[in-house]
């Protein structure tokens, strides 16, 4: 039974009568972990969270003795599960094409389906193989984003809270017109084209494998998106904290601040981003890896093929997926990247001439890795997620989207796509 310890101080009670103030300053103290204790109890639910202690840790025990579980551990066994689950969904649509033999609406959707099931279950793997990084995040960011502004913990409790009711609320809309609606007016299995139900007896038992294999795509779908979200705004807010720290170091248009230690800080930052980074790096990846064949693939389907009204909806449905994914990875992404390197600004208003030759010289070595590299989220380390990059791969969506209304009324439309893409 936990024992309840009572605050004693030289035998007296402090009765501070400011209870708002004192349950403000007890939540600006909790760390990361109890900030998102909401979503990462969804996440444990749904086997997308190993390596991770969600109970109350004890008091006399140090935090990293609590954080871990056990190599072989019943959240370990279950999350292999679901990632199994949702590769062997892969498996059954790619098995989906040994049956066709030409290029019709059918093999669109079909690659669409298959798109979609290899990005999330990809991501589902990639997120249970490094979830034990959550641990050193978890007290990286505690010791230097909480050290910036305690009230960053407040904030992330309530994205917390809001991405866990979103969360249901996209269960409701995912089951209710994707999942659900498929069933009743298809006819076949969900995302399958009922090519499996087509060869098999379409019983109780494999509408409850669908369903279930659809619970957990949708949600890998929603929590890696949600939590890549609730991270880039912390790290976003982090470094807006630590530029605001750094401005108010100019007191009469003159810099009035220890240079080292704040670029010892802004390198604690940039540490704890490659930590975030090496969890979201993989998600990243996948995500702009397949948008860009999701929507050229998906504008296709609408625009050749002759299809009723709820799948005329339920691609648009997907086509604003891919554009909710690749939107919040770029403004996510841009906005830690420009807030990371929004220090060069201040620093360049430097009056050097007022410093000393040893100042000076930290003003060059801050600047220097500022400038030297781009700090941000990466794609796996292939790039980095910035300006150019952004207008780069927007520039790449807008241009297939104009192939594939260029050739979308002419004879020999597929040919033509095929052959233009290929010298684009």
């Amino acid at each position: 039974m936990p024992t309840l310890v009572m605050p004693f101080n030289g035998g007296s009670i402090n009765n501070d009568p400011s209870e708002p103030d004192s349950k403000k300053t007890d939540e600006s103290r909790r760390g990361l972990k109890d900030s998102l204790i909401p979503i990462l109890w969804i996440m444990k639910f749904t086997g997308l969270l190993y390596g991770v202690s969600l109970g109350r840790p004890c008091r006399k025990r140090p935090v990293s003795q609590d954080t871990t579980e056990r190599y072989c551990s019943p959240s370990l066994v279950y999350g292999i599960f679901v990632v199994l689950m949702l590769w062997c969904n892969v498996g059954l649509s790619l098995w989906s094409f040994s049956g066709m033999t030409s290029f019709d609406g059918v093999v669109c959707n079909q690659i669409i389906t298959s798109i979609w099931f290899f990005q999330v279950a990809s991501t589902a793997l990639g997120n249970l193989w490094l979830s034990k990084r959550w641990n050193k995040i978890f007290s990286a960011w505690d010791k230097h984003v909480k050290s910036l502004d305690p009230r960053l913990a407040i904030s992330d409790r309530r994205l917390a809270v809001v991405g866990a009711v979103l969360y249901a609320v996209w269960l409701l809309a995912e089951f209710g017109f994707v999942g659900v609606g498929a069933y009743l007016l298809g006819g076949g299995g969900i995302g399958s084209g009922g090519s499996f139900t087509d060869h098999h007896h379409f019983n109780v038992f494999f509408q409850f494998l669908f369903v279930l294999i659809f619970f957990y795509f949708i949600s890998a779908w929603y929590l890696m998106t949600a939590v890549f979200s609730i991270l880039a705004i912390g790290l976003y807010r982090a470094f807006k904290a630590f530029a605001k720290l750094l401005e108010e170091k100019f007191l009469d248009e003159k810099f009035k601040g220890n240079i080292e230690q704040l670029r010892q800080q802004h390198g604690c930052l940039v540490r704890l981003l490659g930590m975030v980074d090496g969890l979201v790096s993989l998600y990243i990846l996948l995500i702009v890896g397949t948008i860009i064949p999701l929507i050229i693939f998906t504008l296709y389907f609408v625009l050749f093929e002759s299809i009723d009204t709820f799948s005329y909806m339920a691609t648009w449905w997907s086509v604003s997926l891919s554009f909710i994914q690749i939107m919040l990875v770029f403004i996510g992404g841009g906005l830690v990247n420009h807030m990371a390197h929004y220090p060069a600004e201040v620093l360049y208003d430097i009056d050097l001439s007022c410093r000393t030759s040893e100042e000076c010289h930290q003003i060059t070595v801050f600047l220097n890795q500022l400038t030297s590299h781009s700090i941000g989220f990466t794609a796996f380390g292939l790039f980095t997620i910035d300006r150019p990059t952004i207008i780069a791969f927007a520039g790449s969506i807008v241009t297939y989207a104009v192939v594939v209304v260029q050739f979308a009324p002419s004879e020999g439309a597929v040919d033509q796509f095929v052959c233009n893409c290929s010298c684009v």
